[in-house]
């Protein structure tokens, strides 16, 4: 008994030393590299929020909701802190807290397949991932948090039926929707699955648990929303909002082009890494078909992490860990031919699997990025085939060999996708050269290059200095973290900006025109933002937009005063408008 316990202490010994490595790494990963489009966008949907901005009707972005998620974070902080000074550190790490619950989902799930250990190191997998080298309050993240939680949930409530368990996941649906609103098709797929899975009337009443939970967590929102705007309101500004070019991405026409484009999107990583690749995984799922050579198998599967990890931080760049994650999925044939759980078991794999990639399908219509964006769709996918693959693992040759085994898979799993993250920074210089601190501003505490510091400190400063407390602003063209260094209320449609016709195919000025038709909608300042190309990694310079936007130019001349241009070390040019009044 002695032994055994000694046996179990040690594996939870190794397990948490594992564990704090791994952490350290990730962290020390996440305090280095700025990002001053994408990822400021996202935080600046919350700092809308609790600046009094109110989904669909201050803000038009059509995945406005997701700031209701963000909301309890920034409120705890604005009660300590007034201003934008290391927000954006701050929001990487209440990510990490909130990413935490669907790690916990995965975990508490996992456990019922594997040993705690080793359910612990796979929760990992899913806790680090951080699609694009954005670590961050993302839609496409947060939605891929709520989502797998919900598969969790459902699954758990198949295993053992507890009424908590469907209520829980009515709850981390809706989650999922205001995070990213178009997995609302999910409400309808969920019900499905449940009902045919069952077959009884305790499927029925699962539902009508799932729906209680979904609707008691909507009801308050849309009574908020509704509360500032009107239901009359709310509905016009949402007809509005799905027949503008900012939600394209819903077009029945495109919705068909993308899921054909995801589909054929799946072979990327043969084309990209080649015969050698190609080869591994035919060899991999070939040795598991066959039960005599499956002990080689269940060596190549455990070592598939490492090629996988490999290709992708040889690749190096933004993507390399998503397309870990997407080449992770082609663990799942080796995983079901490896099995010993018998027929029951590789069925419900199938289901899990089979909704980890229907998450991707419809992120890949549903963002803008298509396909290449809804990799992380596939996560729970992913930690799914290494479960099942660690459940194999677990019985192969003795259980001393089994353990050795199923911590390698693991642990080479996590090693992997944190070596990729390290390989690629978003729109920033490569980790190297990622050694000077941030001292003041909106990215304190992060770590960039001296002259990208300077820039920011520089920017933050002046912006500061052209502050009027109590005013609200519109920042033009194309600069989202600049919201976060003014103490003013935002007033435009969507806090990305605009869009030039020739980049992108389409431009919002139209959505401006309209929303500055409403009188409470005319903010009392104008600033336009023109940062140093150096600096630039989205298209920022106002000469990229003028061309397309004049209209709105004409709007800002006839009811608002110019007041100067102003200029402070490395921030590049602010201009001024204050509005006229009669």
């Amino acid at each position: 008994m002695d032994n055994l316990r000694s046996k179990i202490k040690a594996e939870y010994l190794f397990a948490a030393a594992v564990s704090a490595v791994m952490l350290i790494l990730f962290v020390n990963r996440l305090v280095h590299g700025v990002e001053t489009s994408d990822e400021a966008f996202y935080n600046s949907i919350g700092y809308r929020l609790i600046k009094g901005n109110i989904p669909f009707g201050d803000m038009w972005e059509v995945m406005a909701t997701d700031s209701l998620i963000m909301a309890p974070f920034y409120l705890i902080r604005s009660i300590f802190v007034k201003d934008g000074e290391g927000l954006q550190l701050y929001s990487r790490i209440c990510f990490m807290i909130l990413n935490g619950i669907g790690a916990f989902g995965i975990f508490r799930y996992a456990s019922r397949r594997i040993k705690g250990t080793y359910a612990f190191l796979t929760a990992l997998l899913f806790w680090f991932n951080s699609p694009f080298q954005i670590y961050d309050f993302s839609y496409n993240n947060m939605a891929n948090t709520f989502i797998s939680l919900t598969i969790c949930l459902m699954m758990m409530g198949f295993d053992e039926y507890k009424k908590r368990y469907f209520i829980l996941m009515g709850i981390a649906m809706a989650f999922a929707i205001l995070a990213y609103p178009t997995m609302i098709y999910f409400c309808v797929i969920f019900p499905v699955v449940i009902l045919i899975r069952s077959r009884s009337l305790k499927g029925l009443k699962s539902c009508l648990l799932y729906a209680a939970g979904g609707i008691g967590t909507a009801v308050p929102v849309v009574i908020f929303i509704a509360a500032h705007t009107g239901f009359s309101g709310l509905i016009k500004n949402i007809q509005y909002i799905l027949s503008s070019d900012t939600a394209h991405s819903l077009e029945a026409g495109h919705i068909l082009y993308q899921i054909k484009d995801a589909f054929i999107f799946l072979t990327d990583p043969f084309s990209n890494f080649g015969i050698v690749f190609m080869i591994w995984v035919a060899a991999m799922t070939i040795t598991a078909a066959v039960r005599k050579t499956r002990p080689a198998a269940i060596c190549m599967t455990v070592l598939y992490p490492l090629v996988c990890g490999y290709f992708c931080a040889v690749q190096g760049g933004v993507k390399a860990v998503m397309n870990f994650i997407f080449c992770m999925i082609f663990i799942a044939p080796a995983a079901v031919f490896l099995s010993e759980s018998g027929a029951a078991r590789i069925r419900e794999f199938i289901l899990e699997f089979g909704l980890g990639l229907l998450v991707y399908f419809v992120l890949s219509f549903s963002t803008g990025g298509g396909p290449a964006q809804a990799i992380n769709g596939l996560l729970f996918a992913a930690v799914a085939s290494v479960i099942m693959m660690a459940e194999s693992a677990s019985s192969f040759s003795g259980p001393r060999l089994s353990s050795v085994m199923v911590y390698s898979l693991v642990i080479f799993a996590v090693a992997s996708e944190i070596l990729c993250f390290y390989r690629g920074v978003y729109r920033d210089d490569p980790y190297s050269k990622l050694n000077t601190r941030v001292e003041s501003g909106l990215y304190k505490g992060l770590y960039t290059t001296a002259d990208r510091k300077e820039h920011l400190e520089d920017l933050g400063a002046l912006m500061a200095s052209l502050e009027e407390k109590d005013e609200s602003v519109m920042i033009l063209y194309h600069c989202c973290y600049s919201y976060m260094m003014v103490d003013m209320t935002p007033k435009i449609p969507s806090t990305w900006g605009c869009f030039d016709v020739e980049t992108y195919g389409f431009d919002n000025e139209e959505v401006f025109l309209t929303y500055l038709a409403e009188e409470d909608n005319i903010p009392d300042n104008v600033l336009i933002v023109d940062i140093p190309q150096r600096f630039d990694t989205a298209g920022q310079q106002k000469e990229l937009y003028e061309p397309y936007y004049g209209r709105l130019i004409e709007f800002i001349e006839e009811n608002y005063t110019y007041t100067g241009e102003f200029e402070n070390g490395r921030s590049g040019k602010v201009i001024k408008y204050e509005r006229e009044t009669v």
